[in-house]
């Protein structure tokens, strides 16, 4: 139970941090076109303070600022009104049940619905202990069964 804490606590440390660095970089260079532009949410950044009301520039599938848009001068392709939304980083499944045999559950669409963007699977005892094996059957290299494991 500790080293599972101890684990979740480091995962939410660097994910904390990689946040953090992409807002400072992005807060040095000013974009002048966005892919989206998320005004007024509620902006949750994990470090367990509360929500704050802030605006989040999205350029290639990265955050590339966190902040006031209106000082940015930015244009969007599209712009999402979240003003009664929270906005947070991708939450980390510790325990999942994913049934990653069936080609549905491989689509992982009520996890994704939720906000979850990393899951760990093989729990209860069906994982394996060689997961470089079980990479090379979930890429098609050997033959088997997998249940992979995701951080």
């Amino acid at each position: 139970m500790k080293f599972t804490q101890s684990l979740l606590v480091k995962y939410c440390l660097v994910l904390l941090f990689l946040f953090y660095s992409a807002v400072t970089l992005a807060q040095n260079n000013k974009i002048d076109y966005l892919d989206i532009l998320i005004l007024d949410g509620k902006v949750i950044d994990g470090s367990g303070n509360p929500w704050i009301k802030q605006d989040v520039g999205v350029v290639d599938d990265k955050i590339v600022f966190v902040g006031n848009a209106d000082s940015f001068r930015s244009k969007a392709k599209l712009t999402i009104n979240a003003e009664a939304l929270y906005v947070t980083p991708g939450f980390i499944d510790m325990h999942s049940h994913a049934d990653l045999n069936d080609p549905q559950g491989k689509k992982m669409l009520p996890q994704i619905f939720q906000g979850v963007t990393s899951v760990i699977v093989g729990v209860d005892g069906f994982g394996k202990n060689d997961v470089l094996e079980q990479y090379k059957i979930a890429e098609g290299e050997v033959k088997g069964s997998v249940i992979p494991v995701s951080i």
